[in-house]
C-alpha cells in the first residue's frame, strides 16, 4: 500500500511512457493532439482525479493540491477510503458522474446569475464531435486508475 508520492513515482516513471507508447501504437498513427490529451489527462488523474479522492476531506484547503481538490470535498462525504471508488468501473465513474454533477451545477448557477439562457444543446453537440477527446481522457483516467489499484493491492 504506498503513500501519496509513490504512486506519483511509478505514474511518471513507468505509468506514463509505458501508457504513451501503447497509446501511440495501439492506434497509429495517432494525432498530435490526443497523444498531447492522454498526457495531461492521465497526469490530472496521477496528481488530482485518482482513488484517492475521498481523502479530499483531509486536504489543508489553502494549499495548491486543497484548491484544486476543494470541490471533491463532498466527494469524500459519501466514499470510504479503499471502497467503492478504489473499484475500477465503478470508481472512475462515481468520479466522472460527480464531476459532472459539479460542472451542471456550476453552470446552471452561471447561466441563473447572468440571466442567460443555458444552451444545453451545444453541450450535448460538443460531446458528440468531440467523442474521440472524450473517449481519450476516459481511457486515459481508466489507465491511471488501473495503476493506482493495482499498487494499493500489491504487497511489497
Amino acid at each position: 500500500m504506498p503513500n501519496r508520492k509513490t504512486h506519483i513515482k511509478i505514474n511518471l516513471i513507468l505509468a506514463l511512457p509505458l501508457g504513451l507508447a501503447l497509446f501511440y501504437y495501439a492506434f497509429k498513427p495517432v494525432p498530435l493532439l490526443l497523444l498531447l490529451v492522454f498526457l495531461l489527462s492521465f497526469l490530472y488523474n496521477t496528481f488530482v482525479f485518482n482513488p484517492d479522492l475521498d481523502l479530499a476531506r483531509y486536504v489543508r484547503p489553502l494549499s495548491l493540491k486543497g484548491l484544486l481538490i476543494f470541490p471533491f470535498i463532498p466527494y469524500s462525504w459519501f466514499f470510504r477510503h479503499r471502497g467503492l471508488s478504489h473499484s475500477l468501473l465503478w470508481g472512475t465513474s462515481t468520479r466522472v458522474l460527480y464531476l459532472m454533477l459539479v460542472m451542471f451545477v456550476i453552470y446552471g448557477m452561471w447561466c441563473f446569475l447572468t440571466g442567460a439562457k443555458g444552451d444545453w444543446s451545444y453541450i450535448l453537440g460538443m460531446l458528440e464531435t468531440k467523442k474521440e477527446i472524450f473517449i481519450t481522457v476516459a481511457a486515459a483516467w481508466v489507465y491511471g486508475d488501473i495503476w493506482h489499484i493495482t499498487l494499493d493491492r500489491c504487497r511489497y
